[in-house]
């Protein structure tokens, strides 16, 4: 992985814990702040259905406030998506356990297929 790429991950994983700090303390209210930004969504824009990755951003704001129920609800894929990123951001690249082509494709065939039953079903 490119030494950029694992930055931006890592600086994802952080701004990721010091929301889930600043709510398990109290500081701040992550759910309440995400109802007010704006969708940024083009295929929603264009075709009124929403994209594979729609609701991954509340997904990752209610697993971050440790409702791990509610946020495997909103989107499936936001807890693995947050444990791929952990691992791929802080382990070395020889022990990262998803490397493999397969398991990429495999990834990205099963989020295409759950978005196909979620949006067209």
């Amino acid at each position: 992985m490119a030494g950029s790429t694992r930055s931006l991950l890592r600086a994802g994983v952080a701004v990721f814990g010091v929301a889930a700090v600043g709510h398990a303390l109290g500081a701040w209210d992550v759910a309440a702040v995400l109802p007010r930004l704006p969708a940024l969504c083009p295929v929603h824009a264009l075709t009124g259905h929403d994209c594979p990755g729609c609701g991954m951003t509340r997904s990752l704001a209610l697993l971050a406030q440790g409702h791990v129920g509610a946020s495997l609800h909103q989107h499936p894929f936001g807890l693995p998506v947050a444990l791929w990123a952990v691992t791929a951001a802080f382990l070395p690249a020889s022990v990262q356990p998803v490397r493999s082509d397969t398991v990429r494709i495999g990834a990205v065939v099963a989020l295409l297929g759950w978005w196909a039953v979620r949006a067209f079903v």
